[in-house]
């Protein structure tokens, strides 16, 4: 049904103009929403720490995870201590706000944290409450700076800056809002973000170089079992397996697959819900056969992953206008910094 759905929002049809009521009633949701904020009749939460917001305005996958692992990075590199929150989409804590740790089983928390607080090291709060996860980290980390993955639209959460990711393949679909269409909120509302990033193929970069974008490049296969690296070779003689299954259970699993068509895999392909459950059995078709998947699908995988089950690492590249603006917003957190600091 999910993939009927996404069929209809991103190609051109006569038939959308169907839900066009139904996209302009919740433009006026919309708007009214934002009017009480503005209005200050719905109370924002301020903090005394800056907060980033990463996010997107259209429903699935836009490359968020892998961003914020790279902006995060960036940001130290500046000398900025960083506390990410999430709301934990797709986890089954009860009890907020939850910081996650290594002893924090995914499923409870989530994989999205999961795979940051694994791939940085960093404290990584899960709340569904995003101003009340802000106060929580300042209280028990002091950090310099709040990442919030996700939490463009939870406006009760204050923010210093707003970053938009957009997907250059699927853009915005039809352009109307769900459940016409893929957006979350009016086209508009990019004008209120500091900066709109794409996260497009790394052919399409040199052509656009004066506009913020990054690409995902695939480095390497990493065992699931051992954490053995193999670098992601053109050459399937160098590959540990000749052909697999090729498993991913993400917001945009086609971008996955053009992964691994650029990488020259020789794969079936199996598509799960964004952030789905995996279960041993989900695999009991595949026997011993080789098995690759997401960095994101690995982590719930790892405690009965075969011996030949993989995940695909990617890097981020951004362009130099995305490092540009990232330097640009760095300077302005570490005069942010000083200025706390002389309080």
């Amino acid at each position: 049904m999910q993939k009927i759905i996404e069929g209809f929002w991103y190609r051109d049809s006569l038939l959308k103009w169907l839900l066009w009521p139904v996209h302009l009633f919740m433009c006026l949701l919309y708007g009214l929403r934002r009017l009480l904020y503005r209005a200050k009749l719905f109370q924002q939460k301020a903090s005394k720490t800056p907060v980033v917001v990463v996010g997107n305005i259209t429903l699935g996958g836009t490359g968020k995870t892998p961003f914020i692992n790279w902006l995060v990075r960036a940001l130290q590199d500046k000398s900025l201590s960083v506390v990410v929150i999430s709301r934990g989409y797709g986890g089954t804590a009860q009890n907020f706000p939850l910081t996650v740790t290594d002893s924090v089983d995914v499923n409870i928390c989530g994989d999205e944290p999961k795979m940051l607080q694994q791939s940085l090291n960093i404290p990584v709060i899960v709340d569904p409450e995003r101003s009340r996860a802000v106060d929580f980290a300042i209280t028990q980390f002091q950090p310099d700076v709040i990442v919030s993955d996700d939490g463009l639209q939870h406006y009760k959460m204050a923010r210093n800056f707003e970053i938009c990711i957009v997907d250059g393949l699927r853009q915005f679909g039809n352009q109307f809002m769900m459940p016409a269409g893929p957006l979350r909120e009016p086209l508009s509302r990019l004008k209120q973000c500091d900066l709109i990033i794409t996260n497009t193929s790394a052919k399409d970069i040199p052509e656009k170089e004066s506009q913020p974008q990054f690409s995902t490049q695939a480095i390497s296969l990493v065992n699931i079992k051992s954490n053995e690296a193999v670098q992601v070779s053109l050459d399937r003689a160098a590959r540990p397996f000749k052909s697999c299954n090729a498993v991913c259970g993400i917001g945009n699993p086609d971008k996955f697959r053009q992964t691994l068509i650029q990488n020259d895999f020789d794969f079936d392909f199996f598509s799960f819900p964004d952030h789905y459950h995996f279960k041993q059995s989900d695999f009991s078709d595949f026997a011993e056969q080789a098995v690759l998947m997401t960095e994101k699908d690995a982590i719930k995988c790892k405690s009965f992953a075969k011996e030949n089950w993989w995940f695909l690492k990617i890097d981020t590249v951004p362009n130099a206008a995305l490092i540009q603006a990232i330097n640009k917003l760095s300077a302005r957190l570490l005069e942010i910094k000083h200025e706390q600091s002389l309080d």
